[in-house]
């Protein structure tokens, strides 16, 4: 990873001049090469353009070649998935579930079926997610189960279930740590930490964010991060202790920004919604939780009925806090804070971070210079 940071120029040099020359198979050898790569550091609107221009150029015969084209649109459709462009990524599911199908190769199969699955859930189709994860756990790939428990438990921890999501979490940490995948290891330490705060127990809640985000550095892994900083914020808001959450939040909302991760940042305004309620703060929190609705309702996502119903359990405080009229305004007001442009990644959003508006219109082409969150701080 360290090598491939130093030489991207070069890549991309390479890429560029490869398209320009008709090379498709390169671009794809390329891009099915350091797919990890971008998505670990979220170069995913980069990622996802080098290869659907390299995808459209034709197709070919050669068994290699389709094999290349297979893992290239998996990888596309992950990216695409990520930035929360649900019909890019159908599109390339779908067409690498009939490649892998045509080159009889099971691993391709299961992982496809395990990607649709993910797809689905993020739309909100739980039960067609679930048959997807199940789909591909019945293909009995040994490299690719494990993929398929994680994901599987993420949807039953979004579901409620978190004793079923804790036993599938643990049988893929297991199988993790025997095979010594790190970046597999942090994913399931994150999902017991949730599961142990959702169960209140706070302690080993830390305790694994702990240990993920040791992983999660020394991966150089920024979504994974971002998503172990909110957590953190979580953890920190349970204990009473509005600073650190904040600095935990900010960490966050900045690394998704950057990003673009949609779901993300809907997420992340969500939980600092719950922090503004704890302190007290309703018009913020209700502005916040307006605008992660309206970002979820751009995006065609859907929540569970227990993720709404911690929603509600906020928007029911701030009612009893706020005059009705005052309190129609904010949620109008939050809506109307969601912007979706006609740039690559839709993430443009208005955040109020104080009583004044210290956040800016942003978005994750463009650089910002600075960001600004008055109840943050970086020295924990």
């Amino acid at each position: 990873m360290v090598q491939l940071e130093a030489d991207h120029a070069n890549m991309q040099a390479v890429i560029q001049w490869a398209l320009q020359t008709q090379q498709p198979e390169l671009v794809l050898r390329i891009g099915q090469g350091i797919f990890r790569f971008w998505f670990r550091r979220g170069m995913w609107c980069e990622g996802l353009d080098w290869l659907e221009q390299a995808l459209q150029m034709g197709e070919t015969t050669s068994i290699t070649l389709l094999n290349i084209r297979a893992k290239a649109l998996q990888a596309a459709g992950t990216m695409a998935l990520t930035l929360s462009q649900y019909e890019r990524t159908e599109r390339h599911f779908m067409a690498g579930l009939t490649l892998a199908y045509q080159l009889e190769d099971d691993d391709q199969v299961a992982s496809t079926y395990c990607s649709l699955g993910m797809l689905r859930k993020d739309q909100g189709q739980f039960d067609d997610a679930l048959s997807y994860f199940d789909q591909s756990i019945a293909v009995r790939s040994e490299r690719i189960s494990k993929f398929a428990w994680q994901s599987k438990a993420d949807t039953l921890l979004r579901l409620g279930q978190f004793d079923e999501a804790k036993t599938l979490y643990q049988k893929a940490l297991t199988h993790n740590q025997t095979i010594e995948d790190e970046e597999g290891i942090a994913h399931m330490l994150h999902g017991l930490a949730e599961v142990a705060w959702r169960n209140g127990d706070v302690l080993t809640a830390e305790q694994r964010l702990i240990e993920n985000e040791v992983i999660c550095q020394k991966l150089n892994h920024s979504r994974a991060t971002s998503w172990t900083m909110q957590q953190l914020d979580n953890v920190a808001r349970t204990r009473g202790d509005w600073r650190k959450a904040g600095a935990y939040y900010a960490d966050a909302h900045a690394q998704m920004l950057r990003m673009g991760d949609t779901w993300g940042l809907c997420e992340a305004l969500t939980e600092y919604a719950h922090l503004a309620v704890a302190k007290h703060d309703c018009a913020r929190a209700a502005q916040c939780l307006s605008i992660a609705q309206a970002g979820w309702h751009t995006i065609g996502a859907k929540l569970t009925q227990y993720e709404q119903s911690t929603i509600t359990t906020s928007l029911n405080t701030c009612v009893k806090h706020i005059e009705p009229t005052m309190m129609a305004h904010l949620l109008q007001q939050g809506q109307d804070d969601w912007v979706t442009p006609t740039f690559s990644c839709p993430v443009v959003i208005k955040l109020y971070a104080n009583d004044d508006i210290l956040g800016a219109l942003m978005h994750c082409n463009i650089d910002f210079t600075q960001h600004y969150f008055s109840h943050a701080t970086h020295g924990r």
